[in-house]
């Protein structure tokens, strides 16, 4: 069986660096919980910071050389997490899941865009 492929596993990735507001576009997230998870990764040395030089107060982030390293091992393991959860499941099936899931998404973000601009 053929298993929709991951779209991205994060901007993090390819090494590049991000910041932290970009960090938590991505993940669709607030600042403060993104804030904390950068922490706990840092302090378990999954990620750097770097000065941004385009921007004194805030601070580049790249994967440290450790979670590079174990980045194969993590997408093997959302490979299999993804196989495992659509067992019995046809590829038209598996196709049409994340097809619905992706408009779902879309549907969500449109909503949560609508609910920002109104408090604002």
């Amino acid at each position: 069986m053929h298993v929709p492929a991951i779209h991205s596993v994060g901007p993090l990735q390819n090494g590049k660096a991000s910041t932290q507001r970009d960090l938590a576009r991505f993940a669709r997230v607030e600042q403060p919980p993104m804030a904390q998870m950068l922490a706990r990764m840092e302090r378990d040395g999954l990620i750097q910071r770097t000065p941004d030089p385009a921007d004194g107060r805030s601070s580049r982030i790249v994967l440290a050389k450790a979670a590079q390293e174990r980045m194969p091992e993590a997408i093997a393991a959302l490979f299999e997490g993804n196989k495992e959860a659509l067992t019995g499941f046809t590829d038209a099936e598996a196709e049409q899941l994340v097809d619905l899931l992706e408009r779902l998404i879309e549907n969500l973000d449109q909503i949560a865009s609508a609910q920002s601009s109104v408090q604002l």
